[in-house]
């Protein structure tokens, strides 16, 4: 395999789809897998500064207490920040995150440009 620049590597990787799956799923992975890949390359990332994260988190994983390390970095607290926030909805005006349906995604008009988006 010849060399691949950076943009390259992240753009194989990115696109490569082994098995049909979910559309919101591989998004998510596709952002994580590019925010790692800045990172790395922003903050000088060495090999052993990488592997030694990769061991931790294969340790915190093996012990099942990944879940202690998102408590602790506050992904679960944005997490239910993010489900108590107010949201709009043209048709039903303000309502709390946490009585919107379940089961359908409710519009969202954004201050500044007026677009409206899907939120569930």
């Amino acid at each position: 395999m010849s060399e691949l620049s950076q943009d390259q590597l992240l753009n194989l990787v990115n696109s490569k789809q082994i098995a049909p799956g979910s559309d919101r799923v591989r998004a998510l992975t596709q952002r994580i897998v590019s925010d790692l890949f800045h990172t790395i390359d922003e903050m000088d990332v060495t090999p052993d500064e990488f592997w030694a994260a990769v061991d931790w988190l294969g340790r915190l994983g093996s012990s099942g207490q990944l879940g202690l390390i998102t408590a602790g970095l506050g992904f679960d607290r944005l997490l239910d920040i993010r489900a108590t926030m107010p949201i709009t909805s043209p048709a039903i005006g303000t309502m709390n995150a946490a009585m919107k349906p379940t089961t359908a995604s409710v519009l969202v008009r954004t201050g500044a440009t007026g677009e409206v988006m899907a939120r569930w």
